[in-house]
């Protein structure tokens, strides 16, 4: 009997290393460039949302300085926190204004909701004068380079 030579067949349906390799290079080098792009947009939405935040302060404000049920409207107020609007002596202004904005603590109301890193742990500023109607609101930049939120 005569030993023929075995033939092995291989069937490579798979990927090779260096196929493999160039993938996750060509992987690689989207992620650094999209990422930086992709946290951007991130900011400036959480920016987007820090301004609506403060949108929300001056309209409550406004509304609570309209409201003719509210006897302790402020005649002048500020520039100050928005936490420092006393609630022992302006307690149906106050209490209207966090109705409003919906919270139970004006000095949290800035932590909880400014998340951006640009206003992130700043105060929400308010300044208020009935006899000219002003009512503004302010939050500072972190960053020189970015404008502060001004809503009046």
């Amino acid at each position: 009997m005569k030993t023929v030579g075995l033939k092995r067949k291989f069937n490579n349906k798979g990927f090779s290393l260096i196929e493999l390799v160039i993938v996750v290079a060509i992987m690689a080098v989207l992620i650094a460039v999209l990422a930086p792009q992709f946290i951007r947009y991130i900011e400036k939405s959480k920016m987007g949302k820090d301004t609506e935040v403060a949108g929300v302060v001056q309209r409550a404000i406004n509304v609570a300085m309209a409201d003719p049920s509210i006897d302790d409207r402020p005649v002048s107020f500020g520039p100050a926190p928005l936490a420092n609007i006393d609630t022992s002596t302006m307690t149906d202004f106050a209490g209207a204004v966090k109705e409003y904005i919906g919270t139970n603590n004006l000095s949290a109301f800035n932590i909880d909701n400014i998340k951006s890193n640009t206003y992130g742990g700043q105060d929400i500023i308010v300044e208020i004068n009935a006899s000219t109607e002003l009512v503004r609101v302010r939050v500072y930049s972190n960053n020189p380079d970015v404008e502060d939120i001004v809503i009046e």
